[in-house]
């Protein structure tokens, strides 16, 4: 998801400079360059007020909250502590670019201008090499998840046992909001723990990608249906009957088997982190997601492939039911 600060700065004082380069080449191209900043100043489209968002800063820090508020020149954002404000020059390129509609079509017009340049100027090719223009892959998550409980009890004398088995059903929209068509690789993780005495530390129990090429400015909508895991609850209990006490005796209570926790759900780019979302912001920190790329094992049981192609399995035994 990162790019070093140098590589960024670059960036910036390369796009600060087309305009005159642009000027001193060809005026024709100075007004392609603006016709092309203000047609997509009108396509542009920020992110939802009250959506969750994840902005970088210049210096690469993250920080993960709420979209309150959005002005020409900052964000606010709800953390988990206060409302903040910052400034869009302490944000990197990408996240200004999908903030903020003035960069947006200063960034995407240049490098329109420069496509332009490259066709007519076949003389140029070798400069427009070192002064090329990064292209920004940016995607937008947003997630409905429902954790479905099935609960099935039997009881007998002196007995009850329930089994509860739990599936996650997570409805993912995934959002180009660049002004071209790119290709990104949607992955999902859920994490149970074991019961007992005591609960254990959350595992992978279930894991899944898929590739989509998502067109500019526009969104598909995908379901992941996590496979079911299942925890039981048995009570046993011994009744006291004489003159001076009326009541149950003494109880005891066992646990087993297995409930979810949490899950994590990722956006990439050839390899590169460009969103995420999650129901434990704890879990997008940049420790936990390096696990992620192949350090954590799964989960005892737990399948490696597509979660989604367990849907069709889970809904036949759904209408069995």
């Amino acid at each position: 998801m990162y790019t070093t600060i140098a590589r960024r700065w670059i960036a910036v004082l390369v796009l600060m400079v087309i305009p005159a380069i642009v000027s001193a080449a060809d005026d024709g191209l100075t007004e392609y360059y603006e016709a092309q900043k203000a047609k997509l100043l009108t396509e542009f489209k920020a992110p939802e007020i009250d959506s969750s968002i994840t902005i970088t800063f210049a210096t690469k820090n993250t920080r993960t909250g709420i979209l309150k508020e959005l002005s020409a020149d900052s964000v606010t954002i709800q953390t988990e502590v206060a409302p903040i404000t910052y400034p869009k020059t302490a944000l990197d390129m990408r996240t200004r670019t999908i903030l903020f509609a003035e960069d947006y079509a200063h960034i995407y017009a240049a490098h329109k201008t420069r496509q332009i340049k490259r066709q007519n100027y076949a003389a140029m090719k070798a400069v427009d090499r070192e002064q090329n223009v990064e292209v920004f892959h940016c995607a937008r998550l947003n997630i409905y998840d429902n954790l479905d409980k099935q609960l099935d009890t039997k009881s007998a004398k002196n007995t009850r046992e329930a089994t509860e088995t739990q599936t996650y059903n997570l409805d993912i929209t995934l959002t180009n909001p660049t002004p071209h068509d790119d290709t990104y690789t949607l992955e999902w993780y859920f994490f149970s723990r074991s019961l007992g005495k005591s609960k254990g530390e959350p595992k992978i129990s279930d894991k899944g990608s898929k590739e989509f090429t998502v067109a500019a400015q526009k969104n598909i909508k995908y379901t992941v249906l996590s496979k079911p895991v299942v925890n039981k609850e048995s009570k046993k209990s011994s009744s006291r009957n004489n003159n001076s006490n009326r009541g149950s005796g003494n109880s005891k209570k066992t646990v087993s088997g297995t409930e979810y926790c949490s899950y994590v759900v990722l956006v990439r780019h050839n390899g590169e982190i460009i969103a995420k979302e999650s129901n434990q912001r704890a879990l997008l920190k940049d420790d936990n997601l390096a696990n992620l790329s192949g350090k954590m094992q799964l989960a005892s049981g737990g399948g490696s492939g597509d979660s989604s192609a367990k849907k069709s399995t889970s809904k036949k035994k759904k209408k069995k039911k």
